[in-house]
């Protein structure tokens, strides 16, 4: 029985006496109102991401009672999107769905089966760009050989106590220069400087009897965008507490490394950009997540060698061996 009918069946109540659709669980599992938030707009909850609460881009919580844990919730969330990129496997596991895209037309690359002719099942990943036939002439790639490939790998270098000082110390570098920069927290400051100074030349021209409507107004509005400002200095900030040491990267690392394959993937690798001869695997190495991030990624190499790869041959005669290059970057 689904959900639906066992919440119809038990008479919980609803607005208008409207028996329980699946339309409704989707919008009960989005709805961050029952982890203690509020919105004062809707977004489309077809879209398979989290409806955002917010008025001028602030969140608001504690508006109702809470009857979900934040981390179910957060939970809920990460199964859904995840189920969102494909349709999920119920005979096997593709532990990188949703983490490769082909090098040469930017696609998605996908899981793919296909039934030889004594009736074996075989799984492979596939540009979907040549699927639809965009003209990319991407190979297609044995699921376990690569999945193997990329975890066999991902362990091997990163167990390594001296790749994995060098790899945080890089980290380290990169951070302490973005901190140096601070773009975003540079420029509020600046505009705050030229709203204080703004301010106390109207009060100056106050305290010299200059006093209007418009003068009121103008003091009011650099008043409000002041405290604007203030707020926007205090989020730039907060996001600054929280900040990486070489302990805390190696820990994320090393404890990850000892969880499942699945778990690996899931947590460690961001993307991975396959070509025939080449394969890209770009690492994360925090669990902090910030909206930020991604936006001007700065990725160091620090791994590259060849390895063997099984491949499907171009004339569909069998599987070949070839040599292909494993760059890691993070």
């Amino acid at each position: 029985m689904k959900l639906c009918d066992v919440l119809s069946c038990i008479g919980t109540p609803r607005s208008r006496r409207l028996s329980f659709a699946v339309d409704v669980i989707l919008e009960l599992i989005f709805s961050r109102i029952y982890c203690h938030c509020a919105c004062c707009r809707y977004v489309s909850l077809r879209s398979f991401f989290p409806t955002l609460y917010r008025h001028d881009g602030e969140v608001f919580t504690d508006i109702y009672p809470q009857i979900v844990p934040v981390e179910l919730f957060n939970t809920v969330q990460t199964k859904i999107l995840d189920n969102a990129y494909g349709r999920r496997s119920p005979e096997t596991v593709y532990l990188l769905k949703n983490k490769i895209k082909c090098g040469y037309c930017g696609s998605t690359i996908c899981a793919e089966t296909g039934t030889s002719k004594n009736g074996k099942i075989r799984r492979y990943y596939k540009c979907l760009g040549r699927k639809k036939g965009n003209g990319c002439t991407k190979e297609i790639t044995r699921k376990d050989d690569l999945e193997k490939l990329i975890v066999d790998t991902t362990i091997m270098v990163l167990s390594d106590a001296a790749t994995l000082s060098f790899l945080a110390d890089k980290i380290l570098e990169r951070a302490a220069n973005n901190i140096q920069s601070q773009s975003t927290l540079n420029i509020l400051e600046k505009e705050r400087s030229e709203t204080q100074k703004s301010i106390g030349n109207l009060i100056a021209a106050l305290e010299q009897g200059i006093f209007t409507a418009s003068t009121k107004a103008r003091l009011e509005e650099l008043e409000l965008r002041l405290s604007d400002i203030e707020a926007k200095i205090a989020i730039e900030q907060t996001k600054q507490v929280n900040i990486l040491t070489k302990d805390k990267i190696i820990k994320f690392i090393t404890t990850t490394l000892k969880k499942s394959p699945q778990s690996i993937v899931s947590i460690l690798v961001n993307k991975i950009i396959l070509y025939d001869d080449k394969i890209e695997i770009y690492y994360n190495y925090t669990d902090v997540q910030n909206p930020d991030d991604n936006k001007d990624r700065r990725d160091f190499l620090f791994y590259s060698k060849s390895a063997s790869q099984p491949y499907w041959r171009a004339d569909n005669m069998g599987i070949e061996q070839r040599d292909v290059l494993v760059e890691l970057y993070v």
